[in-house]
């Protein structure tokens, strides 16, 4: 896990970039999204070229989990438009995956790990 607060994430230099959040129940918005680059997290945490994934938690227990290159191109957004995030909208962070569909959005961000090597998890086997 990486130990960062809220406040960290905002110290980070911010990025800017308009996204269509298309949203599985049929509407989308189009936002100029500002916040960190998880690049720029994940250099900082001195990962180094072990990390192989980056499974991003939400407080809602949702998580999406993304390959190390497909993690260095999403936003951690704090802000939409002008405005910080409110909590209906998925304050503290939400993950801005530009070019994936909605539903591979995480907000209400509240965890980042990096995985160091393949592994496959089976939580429940039903027969």
């Amino acid at each position: 896990m990486l130990p960062f607060s809220f406040q960290d994430l905002r110290n980070f230099s911010q990025t800017s970039r308009t996204a269509k959040l298309n949203c599985a129940l049929g509407w989308y918005t189009t936002q100029q999204w500002r916040g960190a680059a998880l690049r720029d997290v994940l250099e900082h945490a001195a990962t180094g070229s072990g990390g192989v994934g980056v499974p991003l938690e939400s407080l809602t227990d949702y998580a999406h989990s993304l390959l190390m290159n497909e993690a260095r191109d999403v936003l951690l957004a704090a802000h939409a438009g002008d405005e910080l995030l409110g909590h209906w909208h998925g304050a503290p962070a939400a993950c801005d995956g530009a070019l994936s569909p909605g539903w591979f959005w995480v907000k209400w961000l509240s965890c980042i790990v990096i995985l160091q090597r393949h592994s496959i998890s089976i939580p429940h086997l039903a027969y």
